[in-house]
């Protein structure tokens, strides 16, 4: 049986650790089940105010900076988005969020 670089890192007795996909739903403090805001640079791609390259350029300069800026003001600021697509694209997240979570809760 060969094995595999994962199968002898657990057999060295370290841990693998893994991250929850976006698309897997969460299980919050108070035990209730939620699935994750959809990713704004997603929902600004889906409405036409930003493309692949414009949100990987950003995402990478994001990841260089010191503190984690917000994704969202990081475009504004790159002069990628206007304020108006940043609302418009936070709304709509928001809405997919609190619909989602309204379909989850206890009953």
């Amino acid at each position: 049986m060969t094995r595999t670089a994962s199968d002898r890192t657990l057999a060295a007795g370290k841990r693998q650790e893994t991250k929850p996909r976006q698309t897997e739903r969460t299980i919050c403090s108070h035990g209730h089940r939620w699935a994750p805001r959809p990713p704004l640079g997603a929902i600004l791609i889906s409405i036409g105010k930003l493309t692949d390259a414009q949100l990987n350029l950003a995402l990478s300069k994001q990841r260089r900076l010191p503190s984690r800026k917000p994704i969202g003001e990081l475009l504004v600021e790159m002069g990628v988005i206007q304020d108006e697509a940043l609302n418009h694209a936070l709304s709509i997240q928001q809405a997919a969020y609190t619909q989602d979570r309204s379909s989850l809760t206890p009953r």
